[in-house]
């Protein structure tokens, strides 16, 4: 397919040809998981920002299989941050929250260890995301990374 896309980050429109691969749903809102033949990698890009979509007879592109189940499964959210493996991610919520991420765990690897206090660790192996950078964010003084330190010093620099 052939198609314009908007991007929010760089605020420009960009064409590029892709191979689909699925479609995906996240927060109510759809994407559309292809390979970029501009980039020669898998991508995501919302259905919201696609302009002039054109099909074209061309020869498809297969992608890796593993390649594509981690990127559209293995991940909290539709944007890996580039060049991050999958990795155990551990973090500290207050009581105050916790029973949230329990009732609602943001990934099928989470594994919980509470303590005494109500406060929990939460351990999830996945690839990290702009999306759970921005959950991360969003608890505040509730929520706090343990590992990895990268991501650690990423979630703490808004607080």
């Amino acid at each position: 397919i052939s198609l314009v896309d908007y991007s929010y980050s760089n605020r420009e429109f960009n064409s590029d040809i892709v191979h689909p691969i699925r479609l995906k749903e996240f927060e109510n809102r759809w994407y559309l998981i292809a390979y970029s033949e501009s980039q020669s990698c898998i991508k995501t890009f919302g259905l919201d920002r696609i302009y002039e979509p054109l099909f074209l007879k061309r020869k498809y592109i297969e992608c890796n299989e593993f390649e594509i189940e981690s990127y559209c499964n293995d991940i909290y959210g539709v944007h890996p941050i580039k060049d991050q493996p999958k990795q155990k991610i551990t973090f500290l919520t207050s009581a105050y929250i916790t029973n949230y991420f329990e009732a609602y765990p943001i990934h099928k690897s989470q594994i919980a260890e509470k303590n005494e206090f109500g406060s929990c660790f939460f351990t999830v192996d996945l690839v990290p995301s702009d999306e759970i950078i921005r959950l991360f964010r969003s608890y505040g003084k509730h929520l706090e990374v343990i590992n990895p330190n990268w991501l650690r010093l990423q979630t703490k620099t808004l607080l």
